[in-house]
């Protein structure tokens, strides 16, 4: 799935050093591509998740894996928090994304 797509129009990605805001239509995949000057592999563990009326809440880790041309790959890990809010249309678009690093 096109990582950009989860996001809801007014989302906002939170990390441990910056807060930035975006729309859906950001090429998220391009743009850790920017970020990080290579190529990203991602995994990502859901450790819990609930909702409650229009917001749904999600925890757990990730691990991206940096692989620049010519370099060694670099894995980064950590936990997230994700808020979910239901859209108009009945669907789910990630509002708000907090990463932390371990």
């Amino acid at each position: 799935m096109f990582i950009g797509s989860r996001f809801s129009p007014t989302s906002s990605l939170l990390t441990a050093t910056a807060c930035y805001d975006f729309f859906r239509e950001v090429a998220m995949d391009s743009r850790w591509k920017t970020v990080f000057g290579a190529a990203v592999e991602k995994e990502i563990t859901t450790k819990a998740a609930f909702a409650m009326g229009d917001l749904a809440y999600e925890t757990g880790s990730y691990t991206f894996t940096i692989v620049a041309e010519g370099k060694e790959a670099r894995a980064v890990k950590g936990r997230y928090v994700e808020v979910w809010k239901k859209q108009t249309d009945g669907s789910w678009k990630m509002y708000r994304d907090i990463g932390l690093p371990d």
